[in-house]
């Protein structure tokens, strides 16, 4: 789910971008100001990094939490299967995007975002890589404080 909000939200961004690039090159100055178009260019363009930030702090939340659960490894082979169908469906996510990157009118906006799409382009190796991290902190007791009874 989270990484179905992230695409829309990059697919957002790209679609944003490129009507803003359209309106800004439609019209002078005279008929408008050109200075509040480039100043929301840039502000589109901070969702470039904005993507990986909020993946990263994603991330990151959840192996730091993971480290307050207690679990028990019986359901260490359920969650791999889990991880699998993550995998998987992070690549569909990152080939729907490419393929929307690649569209003939929002391909040169697309390559803009460049951070963006070096992310889409790796999704399925970086969510292997956290996943399988996820699983070790959970599963192995990594980070877990022993409390006496």
């Amino acid at each position: 789910m989270f990484l179905a909000l992230t695409l829309s939200l990059a697919i957002s961004a790209v679609v944003a971008s490129s009507i803003l690039g359209e309106i800004q090159s439609a019209t002078t100055d005279q008929q408008i100001s050109q200075e509040p178009l480039q100043e929301a260019q840039n502000a589109i363009g901070v969702l470039d990094l904005g993507v990986v930030v909020v993946n990263a702090s994603f991330y990151l939340a959840s192996i730091i939490l993971a480290t307050r659960i207690r679990s028990n490894p019986v359901f260490a082979v359920p969650s791999i299967l889990f991880v699998g169908v993550g995998v998987w469906l992070s690549s569909e996510i990152a080939n729907i995007y490419f393929l929307f990157g690649n569209s003939g009118p929002l391909s040169g906006v697309a390559s803009s975002f460049s951070l963006t799409s070096t992310f889409f382009q790796n999704l399925p190796v970086i969510t292997l890589g956290f996943s399988t991290l996820l699983l070790i902190v959970l599963y192995t007791g990594v980070g877990r404080k022993e409390v006496a009874a």
